[in-house]
């Protein structure tokens, strides 16, 4: 074999190998464009479908959107029958067309990539192609609140309810339910939450089992420090209650300047509409606790005003919502929990139920769009 042909046959195939290697490095830019043309389809797709907008609607949307990316000088294509509304189930990997799912698949792709090698074998073009799906996430009532840190430990379990459908959770199940917080939620053990567990922005949950959504949230929370009315009563009864003798309050507004501390079988009962300001002072919750025999959260209320600690840790379920923004606020023991709480950290332990009621809480926080393929 002559060194001329030998010299023919290797620059022929440096020459194929570096055709091949462009083709790749394209490919693989193409591949990279494509999909970040495609995710941006889905988005906007999910997003028209938040809010309230047509499915025609969503699909212009999607193509608007998806079109506006392109792969160098080529432009990307979303036709009309790539964008499609349904639900997209990850364990199996697949997706079922449906005009009332909440989530949206897009398709983007190329036409006429160029290509060196595949010249060779008579085909000039490597179309790419993409596919995402985003989904609507539901809206989260925010009802057990850590602005600073919000965590459970142990093997409680936290539900949704709405006090105001149903006193018993059993029959007024509240999705939208949520255990939030401005940072990551850590779950360390076995907490079980039916609804929602929402991150602060960029933040993560680890842990536990939820049934609902984990995405972040796409804003801060914010909460004004708990305000204390003019001319309301001082609280007529002691603040450190020790004896079986039952303390029973009169409907009203509160204010409490001592440590409100309950042992043993020392209970506080609640009949109607009670409203306790604790103004810079802790509350210990152990024993009888507070009895709040309308078993109707609304008809106790303790806000708490500076930087304290609150522990709810009594042996009788708790009925009410604790407004503590700038306290650390933990519920531990065996006893169940029908409320809210509103605090710069929460802790949720022990084995009791956390029944999170919705109807205690007024906002409603957006649930946002997750990209899940």
């Amino acid at each position: 074999m002559s060194t001329a042909f030998n010299m023919a046959l290797g620059t022929g195939v440096l020459v194929g190998f570096s055709a091949l290697s462009v083709d790749l490095g394209f490919a693989n830019f193409s591949r990279t464009q494509v999909q970040a043309a495609a995710d941006a389809a889905s988005i906007a797709g999910a997003i028209s479908l938040a809010e309230g907008e047509t499915d025609a609607d969503m699909v212009e949307s999607a193509r608007t959107w998806g079109q506006a990316n392109s792969v160098g000088t080529l432009s990307v294509v979303v036709d009309e029958t790539d964008v499609v509304r349904g639900t997209y189930d990850a364990d199996a990997g697949t997706f079922v067309q449906d005009d009332e799912g909440i989530d949206v698949r897009a398709r983007a792709h190329t036409v006429g990539s160029p290509a060196f090698l595949s010249r060779i074998f008579g085909n000039a073009d490597l179309d790419t192609q993409a596919i995402s799906i985003s989904r609507v996430m539901p809206g989260a009532v925010c009802t057990v609140v850590g602005t600073g840190k919000a965590s459970a430990h142990g093997t409680p379990d936290l539900i949704g309810y709405d006090s105001e459908v149903d006193l018993d959770p059993e029959f007024a199940f509240d999705e939208e339910a949520a255990m939030c917080s401005n940072s990551s939620i850590n779950m360390n053990g076995g907490p079980f939450v039916d609804g929602n567990v929402r991150p602060g922005i960029g933040g993560t949950v680890s842990g536990g089992t939820v049934t609902g959504s984990t995405a972040p949230l796409s804003s801060v929370l914010e909460y004004d420090a708990a305000a204390l009315p003019a001319g309301i009563t001082n609280w007529p009864h002691g603040y450190s209650l020790n004896s079986r003798t039952p303390v029973n309050v009169t409907p009203g507004d509160y204010r409490l300047t001592g440590s409100l501390r309950t042992n043993g079988q020392a209970q506080i009962n609640i009949s109607g509409p009670t409203n306790l300001y604790v103004v810079n002072q802790d509350v210990t919750i152990n024993g009888g606790g507070f009895v709040n025999s309308t078993l109707d959260p609304h008809n106790l209320a303790i806000y708490v005003t500076g930087n304290q600690q609150i522990r709810i840790n009594g042996n009788a379920d708790f009925y009410g919502y604790v407004y503590a923004p700038d306290s650390e606020v933990d519920v531990t023991g065996t006893a169940d929990f029908y409320g809210a709480i509103i605090a710069e950290d929460v802790d949720i332990g022990g084995t009791g139920l956390v029944y999170m009621d919705t109807s205690l809480i007024e906002e409603t926080v957006p649930g946002g769009i997750q990209l899940v393929r």
